[in-house]
């Protein structure tokens, strides 16, 4: 199948992108000029640059070279350093996910047919809309009075558009992010449901597995229209 990747050049886009190129799907992936050198070289990759938060730079992609039947979304409010709790970048403002979400639903309506739309797979987070109640109450505390409240507000927004556009989607809501081992193992995800129930307090899921998922999800239509917990 082929894909359209919005995030390619990030920690998990990076890793979407090898999952779906070692499953032999074709990608799309748009990604800004300056961050063209960090992808690969691959036959089955084609590579756009372009704005994620530009209605006609997405347009571009989602015709080059043919349209996808899915898109997926690895963006993310950028920090000014790898910790979770780091302030926002200046150069990422709070609304960035509602604005580029909003400009994937205009590419997309203007450049499909009602019923031919690609499905949106989005990489989330645990805590937003019903899944709130899965994390204990320390760590609800702490996503709301740090800096981590501009990504779960970032998502909740998000949350809400994607669901209002009418279009089909699976919201990936991922547990505490680890580095893994380096091997993805998608039978390692567990799928809590939308609201998470059962989910430990330490709960993680490794990247690379998440990656697998995401890319497994976009092959299946098993998850579409939910939002499940993920969890190693």
């Amino acid at each position: 199948m082929h894909l359209l990747l919005i995030g390619a050049t990030g920690r998990n886009g990076l890793l979407v992108l090898k999952a779906a190129l070692a499953s032999s799907h074709t990608v799309t992936a748009l990604v800004r000029e300056s961050s063209k050198s960090k992808l690969p070289q691959h036959p089955n990759l084609t590579i756009i640059c372009g704005q994620p938060t530009s209605a006609a730079d997405i347009a571009k992609a989602l015709v080059t070279p043919r349209p996808p039947e899915a898109v997926i979304s690895t963006l993310n409010l950028r920090r000014v350093s790898e910790s979770p709790f780091a302030a926002p970048s200046p150069d990422t403002p709070n609304d960035f996910l509602n604005t580029a979400m909003n400009a994937l639903l205009d590419a997309i309506r203007s450049t499909t047919t009602l019923g031919s739309e690609p499905k949106i797979i989005i990489n989330s987070m645990q805590g937003v809309a019903e899944s709130k109640s899965s994390l204990i109450f320390p760590i609800r505390m702490l996503f709301h009075h740090s800096n981590m409240r501009y990504t779960l507000s970032g998502h909740q927004e998000l949350d809400e558009l994607v669901k209002g556009s009418g279009m089909a989607y699976v919201m990936a809501r991922a547990a505490r992010l680890t580095d893994g081992n380096g091997k993805a193992d998608v039978s390692r995800v567990k799928d809590l449901g939308d609201d998470g129930k059962g989910a430990a307090w330490t709960a993680s899921i490794a990247r690379d597995d998440l990656a697998a998922w995401l890319v497994k999800a976009a092959e299946s239509d098993k998850w579409n229209n939910h939002s499940p917990v993920l969890v190693n």
